[in-house]
This record gives C-alpha cells, structure tokens and sequence, in this order.
C-alpha cells in the first residue's frame, strides 16, 4: 500500500509504510484511523509511540522498536516532522570514511575511540607499493 497524506500532512516515507504493515499486521489506514480517533495530531512523539505500543496488535515481535518506526511515520504523515527531522525539530547529519590501516592500527584507534582520551595514537599507515617500472625509473634517475 502506498503511503498519503492529508491536505496539510507529507507524504509518509513511502518505503516504511509496506514494512510496518507487514510487522505488525495492520494496513497503514487503520494506524492512522487509530492516531486521528485518539487527537494523535496534537501530541508530541513520546506520546505517539506511548499509543502505537498500547494499540499495537498482539504478537508482534520488537513491539517497541515498532512502536517508534509507526510513530515516526504518522507524524511524517500527518505534517508534524519531514523525513530526517528529529522528534526535537533539528537535522542531524554524520559521515564516515574508510582508511588503509593495519590490524593493530584499527585496533588501538578503535581503543581510543572508546577510551575518551585526547590524544589519539598515531597509527601506522602502510606504505604505498610502487610497481616494478616505477622502482626502476627512480632507481635509474641521477642524484
């Protein structure tokens, strides 16, 4: 099923709406049928989750974790946040980036990221491997 919305809502994440039905067994109108009979537009997301858990129908597994993905869709749905925002009204935005580093390198940067230090170690980064014909042109060249 399709998300919708109404006049003033956003349209729920589309890709959610088939997954919480399928978890937990009831179409996505009947979840908003459940929010709008209960004044859900006008409470805050705690109070949302509270209520999607308490009507939550029986036998569904990671209930709570359920719960707050529902939650999070009625209010997308409903207009009280867009996809990304936080119950809190802000953005939050991470990256990451993969580095060439050896076991024990990962390792003791891994032990620091969890140790709260200052100072990070200095990890050792392999030296890059030049190919044959680069070694022979540098070995080659005068001084």
């Amino acid at each position: 099923m399709n998300a919708t919305s109404d006049t003033t809502g956003n349209n729920t994440r589309g890709e959610r709406v088939p997954a919480i039905e399928r978890a937990t067994g009831r179409v996505w109108t009947d979840w908003v049928a459940v929010f709008d009979a209960h004044g859900a537009r006008s409470l805050g997301h705690a109070e949302i989750a509270k209520l999607a858990l308490a009507t939550m129908p029986p036998n569904v597994e990671n209930e709570e974790w359920w719960a707050q993905g529902v939650a999070i869709a009625f209010e997308q749905h409903a207009g009280l946040r867009v996809p990304g925002q936080s119950s809190t009204g802000d953005f939050r935005v991470s990256a990451s980036r993969t580095l060439p580093l050896e076991r024990d390198a990962e390792s003791a940067v891994s032990s620091f990221l969890q140790s709260g230090n200052s100072s990070p170690p200095r990890p050792t980064i392999p030296a890059r491997r030049t190919s044959s014909l680069a070694s022979a042109r540098s070995a080659s060249r005068p001084c």
